[in-house]
């Protein structure tokens, strides 16, 4: 008896899984890439999707929410769409719904980033956003306030992370909270966050910034509290500042955005913020 095309199809959806966690050691990227490969049965291969998915949070351990969200956003419209209307009786009916919608959401976030950063009065704006965070604190803007900067610019973008101070911590939230995605050096895009080496006491970033343009692999416009009101240029390599280590991508960032016109100014120094009291804890509630 011939097997149907729904079973041929859901079989070689497990067998993409499979393979794709069986070398998960490139990243649980591909897992997600896998599925999306074929997401014209994700939906409708409940019994072969469901195990998938668990399979891959174990691997990748990310939130079945998230996963499903970049599975939709690696799709099509009508996949998305048909992930909406998926079968009344699939248990993760409801689930799939709500990463329908949170993934249109996160796919915004590198646009409302690099709109804010590339915008002088936002940045303006922004930047006095942090120098009131640092005030509270008793601290004195702009020095050691990149980890404000970069919370008020993520704040703004509508990215779920409290007013951070430390940018070790900030860069930590991101990751382990919010699940953004680590990005090599030459990897970059508009949207990214630049986390710079610690070479002090104690450990943790030495600073961080917001990516506005790439104008190759290393030099790229940024955001920050180093230059006032408007974006400036910096270098992955560091050219005499503390070089990057390494990039943080939103969830389903947006792709490459344009490039805008060059500007520069006189910049403070990269500062250690790893001292630094925390106002609030990483769920957002105040620090007593």
């Amino acid at each position: 008896m011939a097997k149907s095309k729904s079973t041929s199809s859901a079989e070689s959806l497990q067998n993409k899984i499979d393979e794709a966690i069986s070398v998960h050691d490139t990243g649980p990227e591909v897992g997600i890439e896998a599925i999306s490969n074929f997401n014209s049965v994700f939906c409708s291969a409940w019994p072969v999707a469901r195990p998938a998915l668990a399979a891959l949070q174990a691997v990748s351990r990310l939130p079945a929410r998230l996963i499903i969200g970049q599975v939709i956003a690696a799709g099509d419209a009508a996949f998305a769409s048909q992930c909406r209307a998926a079968p009344p009786g699939a248990d993760d009916d409801k689930q799939v719904m709500s990463a329908a919608a949170s993934i249109e959401a996160l796919r915004g976030i590198a646009e409302r980033l690099v709109r804010l950063g590339s915008d002088p009065s936002s940045i303006s704006r922004i930047q006095a956003t942090a120098a009131q965070a640092m005030r509270r604190q008793g601290l004195t803007y702009p020095h050691n306030a990149c980890a404000a900067t970069l919370s008020a610019f993520l704040i703004e973008a509508g990215v779920r992370v409290p007013m951070t101070l430390g940018a070790g911590n900030l860069a930590a939230r991101l990751r382990n909270n919010q699940h953004w995605q680590r990005v090599a050096i030459g990897m970059q895009r508009p949207g990214d966050v630049g986390v710079r080496y610690d070479r002090t006491s104690p450990v943790g970033a030495d600073h961080v910034y917001l990516v506005v343009e790439r104008h190759g692999d290393d030099e790229m416009m940024i955001a920050d509290n180093q230059v006032q009101g408007r974006p400036h240029t910096r270098h992955a390599s560091g050219r005499g500042k503390t070089p990057t280590e390494y990039f943080l991508r939103a969830p389903a960032a947006g792709e490459r955005i344009e490039a805008m016109s060059d500007a520069v100014a006189e910049e403070i120094p990269d500062e250690d913020t790893n001292a630094l009291p925390e106002p609030f804890m990483d769920d957002g509630t105040p620090r007593l």
